[in-house]
């Protein structure tokens, strides 16, 4: 009776979507260069870092259990990735970096609440950041070269322990109120005042 239990308990949480934990989630950084090579990272909620860069199509869906990386989470160079999207992930203890990306329109990483650095830069086609939740970042945090971008959503930022420098076009929008800066606040988006 008790082996039966076991059993349907197993296929309940298959049914209901519960992704599979990999055989050993790693335990040094990780540098992703392939969809087989990001697919082996499903399953895992900490990781110790990850670089993500990639010149072939690349979905991010096998991260949508990732809660926490320990170091750096650096998403860059690629060219056929399209969207940032981190739905679980709630802590970077290094730098959280999405840099030189030709495809991404979109970042979004609702659960995020600390950086150690947050580093957009480069991603031509950005139009929309949004970190709802991100309420402190510990050292500079960093928005430059995207041309293209239309949202920040930073609406819980309360803290930025370094320097804060933004160049955005001058339509861009930033959703929140403006946060404590420890360091140097650098904005340059000409008829742009929303810090």
């Amino acid at each position: 009776m008790r082996r039966w239990a076991v059993v349907a308990l197993t296929a309940l949480g298959c049914r209901h979507g519960a992704a599979p934990a990999p055989a050993a989630c790693p335990t040094a950084p990780v540098v992703v260069a392939s969809a087989e090579q990001l697919a082996a990272l499903r399953g895992c909620a900490r990781l110790p870092a990850l670089t993500i860069r990639s010149a072939a199509p690349i979905d991010l869906a096998a991260l949508a259990g990732l809660e926490s990386v320990d170091g750096d989470l650096v998403i860059g160079p690629t060219l056929a990735l399209s969207s940032v999207g981190l739905p679980a992930l709630r802590q970077v203890g290094g730098r959280f970096a999405v840099v030189a990306n030709g495809g991404v329109t979109g970042v979004f990483a609702p659960a995020l609440t600390a950086v150690g650095a947050l580093e957009i830069t480069d991603d031509a086609a950005l139009t929309t950041l949004s970190l709802p939740r991100l309420a402190d970042v510990a050292g500079d945090a960093t928005v430059r070269r995207a041309a293209a971008l239309e949202t920040i959503d930073a609406s819980a930022l309360a803290r930025i322990g370094g320097d804060l420098a933004v160049e955005a076009p001058a339509a861009t929008v930033w959703l929140g109120a403006r946060p404590a800066v420890a360091g140097a606040t650098t904005v340059r988006a000409p008829g742009w005042d929303g810090l």
